[in-house]
């Protein structure tokens, strides 16, 4: 009877174990497949921005979701002028917005100019983003205790609003 027990146990112990392994795999290839539609996603939005925007390439891309959601494309134009191209995620051409790179700082300006005021702070992203009708440049961003939002006028980096969130 004992031998019997022994038995059970392990083929309990083996389907609980295959079982998990099944799981891990599905949300695996799940997490992968996700990710690789929203890379196609945004490699379609970019033929937009190629196609209705000022730009011939795209050099760099970037979600911006405030309160409306870009994606945002730098690229450069047959003159080599650089160029933001705000798609809105609707993808609504019409509401496609351009701003010219000279009209304001740089990402590697923007986060030299962060990171010489933030000390002991974390970069989690950085994106062009446009709120209340003002291009910005959105710092996202954590310290020890804090995570931290703050948006900075495009044109001089100055601070455009903030908000932060303890961590628990």
């Amino acid at each position: 009877m004992q031998i019997k027990k022994k038995y059970i146990v392990i083929g309990i112990i083996t389907l609980i174990v295959l079982f998990l392994v099944a799981l891990f795999s599905i949300l695996m290839v799940t997490s992968y497949n996700t990710k690789k539609d929203h890379k196609d996603h945004m490699e379609r939005v970019a033929e937009i921005a190629l196609e209705h925007g000022p730009i011939e390439s795209v050099d760099e891309s970037f979600e911006f979701n405030g309160e409306s959601s870009y994606f945002v494309y730098l690229g450069k134009n047959n003159e080599d002028k650089a160029y933001y191209v705000f798609v809105p995620k609707t993808e609504k051409v019409e509401e496609m917005k351009t701003l010219e790179q000279e009209n304001g700082l740089t990402k590697e300006e923007m986060l030299n100019q962060w990171s010489s005021q933030c000390t002991n702070c974390e970069l989690v992203s950085i994106s062009p983003g446009i709120i209340q009708d003002r291009f910005i440049w959105e710092v996202i961003y954590t310290t020890s205790e804090q995570y931290y939002f703050q948006n900075f006028h495009f044109s001089d980096g100055e601070i455009y609003d903030s908000i932060s969130f303890q961590k628990e």
